[in-house]
């Protein structure tokens, strides 16, 4: 799941047979990671409360999308 929502490659065999789509989810604290607090203001993205969720939704034909705190992302 962690390799998924850093970006690794899935394939169909991910899917759960007889399901179109998965999604995984992730929560993090950031509080300590100033970095990471930068550059997500840097994109726009909002932070305030020292978290990061990642959620990724993979889907059969290959168009899966992912967004950070509840914003799309590439």
């Amino acid at each position: 799941s962690l390799a998924l929502l850093m970006g690794d490659k899935s394939t169909a065999e991910t899917i759960k047979t007889g399901s179109e789509q998965a999604t995984v989810e992730g929560l993090f604290d950031i509080s300590d990671r100033k970095d990471i607090q930068a550059r997500l203001g840097e994109i726009g993205i909002d932070h305030q409360d020292d978290t990061l969720v990642v959620r990724r939704i993979l889907s059969r034909d290959g168009k899966n999308r992912v967004y950070i705190n509840g914003s799309l992302s590439t």
